[in-house]
């Protein structure tokens, strides 16, 4: 019978301190995501430290932006968004040969094409400039981003 306690008490002590591990160990969702864009044939991708900001029980959304600022979807303003709508007017900034290129246009759009509360996708289009040679030089853009770093306000 102390054979059967014993071992009855070593199992749940066992028991218990796996589970007090399992809780003190929780492994994080891992953030990150990336924007993919492509100009001039040329397609670049930004992988991690995509982040964004949803706003108003999610039906606002900031900016996807990297995390140094370089590669940006958004002039810093909040956009209502619908999935499946395009938003317009955006202003896109991205990095080509390590020259700043960025353009706030009414044809430049953005589309959120999935958002289920922890992961926003979606698509964007339009042109980015750059005026590093004396006259504005124009470039088309078109890219899709993903990110599950979002804060939500």
């Amino acid at each position: 019978m102390k054979t059967i306690l014993k071992t009855t008490l070593i199992a749940a002590a066992f028991f218990l301190m796996s589970c007090s591990k399992d809780d003190d160990n929780n492994t994080a969702i891992t953030k990150g995501g990336n924007i993919t864009y492509t100009v001039d044939g040329t397609t670049t991708k930004i992988e991690n430290g995509i982040l964004t900001a949803i706003l108003d029980n999610g039906t606002t959304i900031g900016d996807i932006v990297n995390s140094d600022g370089k590669t940006r979807i958004g002039d810093g303003s909040a956009k209502l968004f619908t999935v499946g709508t395009p938003i317009t007017g955006i202003a896109i900034t991205i990095q080509i040969n390590g020259l700043q290129w960025v353009r706030k246009a009414s044809a430049n759009t953005m589309t959120i094409t999935f958002y289920d509360g922890t992961t926003v996708k979606g698509t964007f289009s339009g042109q980015v400039a750059n005026n590093a040679s004396g006259s504005y030089v124009y470039k088309n853009i078109s890219g899709t981003f993903e990110t599950n770093d979002i804060t939500k306000m």
